[in-house]
């Protein structure tokens, strides 16, 4: 089966803080491929997802004509009839647009053949993921400023404290 090998890093983190490389089959509908990249990075499906490029951004049907987040020169598809190999070599992909989960993403050009039957592998990563609707407990731990033991089960103590 032909694969696509992706890096996907967060803006939010110091690269190498928070990424994920993933072989994900090439003809995966984009709608799929993005609750994949969810629950990889410890997502719970909250929120809405997206891809953009330059000029295209790939999203829900239901959100196209409600999505003003984008200049206008900007044309919008629905994700659910677009696959990755649509994407070019570097897109970005939006998890919660409110609270900026953003990934930049670069696709390896030479294809993966893997005999597996699995849609996605998780090849390597670092950093815990995203944290549901609390960004700055997010940025407080890669700042350092909470101790490396911290997890995410215990936003709501930090957050009285």
């Amino acid at each position: 089966m032909k694969y696509t090998q992706l890096r996907l890093d967060c803006e939010l983190a110091k690269k190498g803080r928070l990424y994920r490389v993933i072989l994900a089959k090439s003809d995966i509908k984009l709608d799929e491929l993005g609750a994949y990249l969810v629950f990889i990075f410890e997502g719970t499906m909250e929120h809405y997802f997206l891809y953009h490029t330059k000029t295209i951004c790939y999203e829900a049907p239901d959100w196209i004509e409600d999505h003003l987040l984008f200049p206008t020169n900007i044309v919008n598809k629905d994700y659910t009839k677009h696959t990755l190999k649509e994407l070019p070599d570097e897109f970005t992909f939006e998890y919660d647009t409110g609270e900026g989960w953003t990934f930049k993403c670069k696709k390896q050009k030479k294809s993966v053949e893997k005999i597996s039957k699995k849609k996605v592998i998780v090849l390597e990563g670092a950093g815990m993921g995203i944290f549901e609707d609390n960004r700055q407990t997010f940025e407080a731990y890669m700042k350092g400023k909470l101790k490396k033991t911290f997890k995410k089960s215990q936003e709501e103590l930090e957050d009285d404290e």
